[in-house]
């Protein structure tokens, strides 16, 4: 079986860095693709302009979505996923550093399916991987929320060994 694509949306270099450093470290075998702002996204998933090439841009099986993300915020690009018929069943985790109930509560009334906080900490990004790594291979179910942890600031990022 071919493991499916994950299209990352953050506008953050280090983050998106980050993890796929944690990725590759702990076994990860989806290839990872990063668009850095709403509008690249939804160009991304409907394959328009630099992305209509399927095969270097292929659909992805998972969309992790940062909420704070220029030109098209990660509300309006999950409300836009959401409005797509043919992207209705596909799993849509949010990728914040912002624990914000109102913002996280808004992202699953709008049609999210879990919630990863960003971290610093190894173990628990280690853990929350597995944890998505589990939602990327097992069905999934909605509302379903992987283990959350801290919230943390950019200078506390470590990047992997």
């Amino acid at each position: 079986m071919k493991a499916s694509t994950i299209l990352l949306i953050e506008d953050c270099s280090a983050d998106a860095r980050l993890l796929q450093l944690a990725f590759k470290k702990w076994g990860v075998i989806n290839r990872l693709c990063v668009v850095e702002d709403g509008a690249a996204a939804i160009d991304y998933l409907s394959g328009r302009g630099v992305y209509r090439n399927r095969a270097q841009y292929p659909l992805p099986g998972l969309v992790l979505l940062d909420l704070s993300l220029p030109k098209i915020s990660g509300g309006e690009v999950l409300q836009w996923l959401r409005s797509q018929p043919e992207f209705g069943q596909l799993p849509v985790v949010i990728f914040t550093g912002f624990e914000d109930r109102g913002r996280l509560d808004e992202a699953h009334r709008l049609g999210a399916n879990a919630i990863l906080i960003k971290t610093a900490d190894r173990q628990k990004l280690r853990l929350a991987i597995e944890d998505l790594n589990a939602f990327v291979l097992a069905p999934h179910h909605p509302d379903s929320v992987i283990r959350c942890t801290e919230p943390v600031t950019r200078s506390e990022r470590q990047p992997f060994a």
